[in-house]
């Protein structure tokens, strides 16, 4: 085949520049630099490392980061009560000491339930309480239950209390203790020889506490039982707690921190 030589002409020249200034319109006139092969490669290695790292630091930050957030409570309970005997003579007692009397001359007594619920922080607090009696005469040769009778002795209180750090109830009962003997006398008339039959007198005051704190989402919550036994059929009576509550504690939980 046979070259043949091609003469460019003066239109084919502008033609050609025309196409060159289209193209210089699309180019970047910008600073220009290459990159070497492992240039690249380091800068990737750093972005892997970096990206590692923040998506550590934010795992990290969502657990650790959290607030502990706290409210310490402290509660008590204790009693005081007198001894009303048939002579018409006021025996007193306080600060729970048990003394005996003779259970014959005994005709009432008369309790004071002293509780106290106290916080290291200010908050508003609802709380309820009431008192029961459960009378009950057993036989503990057998473990049988000869009589048993729960009275309510009180309407049940409900208060609330806003911007406290504390609250105490002294809640005074009044038991007719020589109404409860007879009944109990009476129960085991049929067998006065039969020495394992006992019986008692459980007090019970129940106290319920909701407590609504800054801090805390949810409202806090405490119970107590504030128990007296008082025994029956025996020569001699006391009053006594059943256990002494002088406790403390945390409520706790964990929150995410404000941004």
């Amino acid at each position: 085949m046979k070259n043949k030589n091609v003469k460019l002409t003066d239109k084919d020249f502008e033609r050609m520049q025309k196409v060159k200034n289209q193209y210089n319109k699309y180019v970047d006139k910008g600073f220009h630099f290459y990159l070497s092969y492992w240039a690249r490669v380091f800068l990737i290695f750093i972005g892997v490392v970096v990206i590692g790292f923040l998506s550590y630091w934010a795992f990290s930050y969502s657990f650790s980061s959290k607030q502990e957030v706290t409210l310490k409570y402290e509660e008590k309970a204790d009693i005081n009560y007198k001894v009303k005997q048939f002579e018409d003579s006021i025996t007193n007692t306080s600060d729970g000491e048990v003394n005996s009397y003779l259970s014959s001359l005994v005709d009432d007594i008369s309790t004071d339930f002293i509780y106290n619920y106290k916080l290291d922080k200010k908050a508003d607090i609802k709380y309820s309480y009431y008192i029961d009696a459960t009378m009950e005469v057993n036989d503990k040769s057998n473990k049988s239950t000869l009589y048993k009778k729960n009275n309510k002795l009180m309407k049940q209180v409900n208060k609330e209390e806003k911007g406290v750090d504390s609250i105490t109830i002294n809640q005074n009962i009044n038991l007719d203790y020589s109404n409860y003997n007879k009944i109990a006398n009476s129960i085991i008339s049929y067998d006065n020889s039969n020495t394992n039959i006992v019986g008692n007198i459980l007090l019970k005051m129940y106290v319920d506490i909701e407590v609504n704190c800054d801090g805390f989402e949810k409202t806090l919550t405490n119970s107590q039982v504030v128990a007296v036994n008082i025994p029956l059929l025996s020569n001699q009576v006391s009053v006594s707690l059943v256990d002494k509550i002088n406790d403390s504690d945390v409520y706790l939980i964990d929150k995410d921190p404000e941004l």
